[in-house]
């Protein structure tokens, strides 16, 4: 296990902001397809960006991207699978099942977090990260 790759791939994201042209950002999901990782390590980078990509919905799209773009990487390493793609489909679809009820503060978050799934969801499904049939 590597704790190296995940702070490598925190301080790659740390890179991006709302104001990043798309050229600093594509910049950042080329270099982030191309980190080998292991199957624990992607396990853990796919929890980084998902948390990042529910609580930020100006970045989301380039999450999206930058899933998408690490999803073909090992498509083409793996003779076509994906743990990035196992991962997020794990994480994404966990948000729907879960029942805890809280009140207050806790509720509006977990709206909030719903919400920011939900936004996640229809970016990754239109940069073709997630099917038609994945996503009903």
């Amino acid at each position: 296990y590597n704790f190296a790759i995940i702070k490598n791939v925190e301080s790659l994201l740390e890179r991006v902001t709302a104001n990043s042209t798309n050229k600093e950002m594509n910049r950042v999901i080329q270099e982030f397809a191309e980190i080998e990782m292991f199957e624990e390590n992607v396990k853990d980078v796919a929890r980084v960006i998902y948390e990042r990509a529910i609580n930020d919905e100006k970045l989301c799209l380039f999450y999206a991207d930058l899933c998408k773009a690490k999803m073909n990487t090992e498509i083409i390493a793996n003779n076509g699978t994906s743990i990035i793609h196992r991962e997020l489909t794990q994480l994404t679809e966990g948000m729907f099942y879960d029942n805890s009820t809280s009140n207050g503060t806790h509720r509006n978050e977990k709206k909030m977090r719903r919400l920011g799934n939900v936004i996640f969801l229809g970016n990754l499904y239109n940069v073709a990260f997630f099917t038609h049939k994945t996503i009903h």
